[in-house]
């Protein structure tokens, strides 16, 4: 070969490889090594063979590795129509160029393009617009870089992460927002069904490009916090578990853990305090001319599957999530807080149209209002294959989300640990899948069983069964989506 054209440096590649020379011959080596070399994604084909050799007096086995590589380079184009939970529907487009192998190591470099556009089809906002657009780029080197120096199990390749993203978001009727955002962090695996992501620096530059007067007269009624959407920087670490059962088609009883947990500001604040900084007039830190975020926040997603028989199976999943702000934010940031409702959630209500607790708005045009800093949610379903490709579901749901402290702006919407199982949304209602193996199309009808913001002896729909169904509010809502919603 010549060696300006080979498709991996040895150099970087070696360490892959868990073969010594003049070590004892372990099958497991072999194993390892096969394993390990299959985990960088860059060969379709691996196999080592063995020869008689003789050295230094003593007989060897040299063990000969060969393997195909895959394309270097991709390119890719997706084009969808999509719906969302909150009856947004349009097309959109991404575009990916995919470097496997970028530096003769297996580093892996994404580069992507997505752009959305969306108009609302129904309700109160039907004909209202949105679009999106997305760039980012990631780079993957299958090793521990920086000052972390993480050791795996043999044979799990950890990855460094590093991330560039731009993001722009304008909804015309009520804002425009972008952000900038830089990442840092590892990923990796401790054993075969448990995945690790460390983010060590997430870095996140949101800007308000445009306001309206619908958002402004919620800010200025203290229904919103003005500093949920005004510029801020968002820095701070990450980290995310996630645990799959092994899978099996005999298995009766298979589960899901994943835990998050994301902390922002604290460094910033340490280094202001030590150094003695100005606040502004608002008694806030600013970094690079804009105040940062420091808050903490807390989510679980447990899932449970049991099979009850040839053609049932049952879906259990538990959410629960906390967020707090703290010391230089007395608010989190819009995209940070939590909503319940639409297609993968309470599908009986349309996404952001429940809680914070029993507070209700009257201004039905927006969906700003509906979210929280903490958020309970359940979902129980039973799927029951139909035939080849058809599958039916039956499901209820049960959920909301509260403020951590009171709010005269939205009364009723404060989290109390005797008050919170009153409180709760519930929703019921049948599905259709459609079950092509490399997709899943899903239409599921639900309607509100109870309705935590009605007074009390209207929340449950058999209270007031004619009031209940000459309200809009309670027709029967169509979830249009791709997947199962867990």
């Amino acid at each position: 070969y010549n060696p300006n054209k080979l498709y991996l440096d040895p150099k970087k590649l070696r360490k892959y490889v868990a073969f010594d020379l003049d070590s004892i011959y372990k099958k497991s080596d072999e194993k390892l090594t096969i394993k390990q070399l299959s985990k960088l994604d860059v060969f379709d084909y691996i196999n080592i063979d063995y020869e008689n050799g003789f050295r230094n007096g003593k007989h060897t086995l040299d063990a000969n590795i060969s393997a195909t590589p895959r394309k270097k380079h991709s390119l890719r184009a997706e084009f969808n129509l999509s719906t969302t939970s909150i009856n947004y529907t349009g097309p959109g487009l991404k575009l990916e160029y995919y470097n496997r192998n970028t530096f003769k190591g297996a580093e892996k470099l994404k580069i992507s393009g997505t752009g959305r556009y969306e108009v609302q089809l129904s309700g109160v906002d039907e004909g209202l617009a949105s679009y999106e657009i997305d760039l980012q780029a990631n780079l993957l080197l299958p090793s521990v870089q920086g000052p972390l120096k993480k050791k795996v199990n043999p044979g799990n390749v950890p990855n460094t992460r590093y991330r560039l993203q731009y993001r722009l978001f304008n909804q015309p009727n009520y804002y425009a927002q972008s952000s900038f955002g830089a990442g840092y962090g590892y990923e990796w695996l401790s054993q075969e069904r448990i995945f690790h992501d460390f983010r060590l620096i997430n870095f996140d530059y949101l800007q308000l490009l445009q306001s309206s007067e619908q958002l402004e007269d919620l800010l200025n009624q203290g229904v919103l916090s003005r500093e949920s959407f005004e510029d801020q920087v968002i820095a701070g670490p990450s980290y995310s578990i996630s645990i799959n059962s092994k899978q099996k088609r005999v298995n009766i009883f298979s589960h899901y853990i994943g835990l998050n947990a994301e902390t922002a500001g604290n460094l910033l604040q340490l280094g202001y305090e030590i150094t003695g900084q100005e606040r502004n007039e608002n008694g806030q830190y600013r970094f690079i001319g804009v105040p940062f975020s420091q808050y903490v926040r807390l989510q679980t997603d447990l899932r449970a599957y049991i099979k009850l028989g040839k053609y049932n199976r049952l879906a259990m999943r538990q959410i629960i999530g906390v967020g707090i702000p703290y010391l230089n934010s007395s608010a989190l940031p819009f995209a940070k807080q939590f909503f319940v409702g639409g297609a993968s959630s309470l599908r009986g209500f349309q996404a952001r149209s429940i809680g914070p607790g029993v507070y209700f708005s009257d201004d039905q045009g927006s969906f700003f209002d509906q979210t929280g800093d903490i958020q309970i949610e359940w979902n129980l379903e039973n799927r029951t294959d139909l035939g080849q490709y058809l599958e039916g579901a039956l499901f209820v749901d049960a959920g909301n989300v509260w403020l951590a402290r009171e709010s005269a702006a939205r009364p009723g919407g404060e989290f109390r640990f005797n008050k919170f199982m009153n409180q709760l949304a519930i929703s019921s209602g049948v599905g259709v899948r459609i079950n092509l193996e490399f997709l899943i199309i899903r239409f599921d009808f639900g309607v509100p069983l109870r309705k935590p913001y009605l007074p009390e002896g209207q929340r449950w729909f058999w209270e007031d069964v004619d009031e209940e169904f000459q309200t809009d509010r309670s027709q029967l809502i169509l979830n249009f989506a791709i997947g199962y919603p867990f």
